[in-house]
This record gives structure tokens, C-alpha cells and sequence, in this order.
């Protein structure tokens, strides 16, 4: 019996599904102006952006300081909570009423905190600023200098470095422009 990626029809489409993953970034990077051929009409200019792009950055820079200060809250929190583990360590032996007695302190504590609070903020604020950064993502760049805009916002706000700041939203829509002005243009 044949694998089934060695069929006679397997291997034609796979050629197919592969050329056309290649061809449009091949075709969007080649229709972008190189430096030497750059004017002042390609080059960077905020004048030019859209109100609706304004109006998004503004909300995905008021997310951005939100989830920063949620983060700070909830990481003051959380090393509140660690102090209090290393004054209270979880009982080590079997016994099952020690451990049950160690539950009802970390509950107390943990009630008495702002940890659950500070916890839902945080991810209130996480879901904000993905939002914000999926409008800007589902927002189709007019032009080059949009374009560029937003690439410089996914380096900005997608710092995989921060928390919660990882994923590529932004950039995603940059990549779906240029294949979408690339497969367009051909």
C-alpha cells in the first residue's frame, strides 16, 4: 500500500499549495520601493493616516498603559502571596489535617488579600489589549505609509518580552497586507 503523500494527486497539489506560499510575499516584497528609488511621497508621514487608524492607536495605547498598571498591581499581589508561602510552607508529611488546616490559612489569606481582584484586572486588561491589537490587525492599510505605521506598532506593542504581549496579532495583518497587495498586483 502507497503512503498517501506519494499518491500521483498528492504531489501536484503540495507543489501548488507551496507556490502559491511562496509567490505572494515574493510578489508584495518586489513591489515595495527600494531605498534608493524611496520619494518623500513613500516615506513615513503621520499627516497621512487615517482618522479610524488614529483612533485605534489611541485605544491600543490606553490598553497598553492599562495592562501595564493591571500588571503591576497583580505582580505586587502575587509577591505578597510568595512572602506569605515562605512564612507559611505547605505541609510536607501525610498527614491529612495539617494539610487541610494549611488550606483553610492560604484561603484566609488569599481572601483577605486583593489577589483575586487583582487577578481578574489583569486579565480584564489582557483581553483590552488583544482586542485593541486584533482592530488594528483586521484594519486593511490604504497605503505604504499605513502600512508602515502599523508594522512599527507591532514592534511597539508585541514586545514578547513583556507579559502578555506576545502574540502577533498586529503582525499578522501587516503579513496579510503585503500577500494581499502582492497577489493584487500580479
Amino acid at each position: 500500500m502507497q503512503e498517501p503523500s506519494k499518491t500521483p494527486t498528492a504531489l501536484p497539489r503540495r507543489a501548488v499549495l507551496v507556490g502559491l506560499a511562496a509567490a505572494a510575499p515574493v510578489a508584495a516584497i518586489a513591489s515595495l520601493p527600494t531605498a534608493a528609488t524611496a520619494t518623500t511621497a513613500t516615506r513615513l508621514d503621520g499627516t497621512k493616516v487615517s482618522p479610524e487608524l488614529r483612533d485605534l492607536v489611541r485605544t491600543l495605547q490606553d490598553a497598553d498603559e492599562a495592562l501595564t498598571a493591571a500588571q503591576a498591581t497583580f505582580d505586587a499581589e502575587y509577591g505578597l502571596y510568595q512572602e506569605w508561602l515562605k512564612q507559611n510552607p505547605e505541609p510536607t508529611g501525610k498527614s491529612r489535617r495539617a494539610m487541610r488546616q494549611w488550606d483553610l490559612r492560604q484561603e484566609k489569606y488569599i481572601e483577605g488579600s486583593s489577589f483575586h481582584s487583582a487577578q481578574a484586572a489583569q486579565m480584564d486588561a489582557v483581553r483590552a489589549h488583544e482586542a485593541a491589537c486584533k482592530a488594528i490587525a483586521e484594519y486593511r492599510a490604504r497605503d505604504m505609509n499605513e502600512l508602515v505605521h502599523i508594522a512599527c506598532l507591532a514592534c511597539v506593542f508585541e514586545d514578547g518580552g513583556k507579559p502578555h504581549r506576545g502574540r502577533a496579532f498586529i503582525s499578522r495583518g501587516v503579513a496579510l497586507d503585503l500577500a494581499l497587495w502582492g497577489t493584487t498586483s500580479a
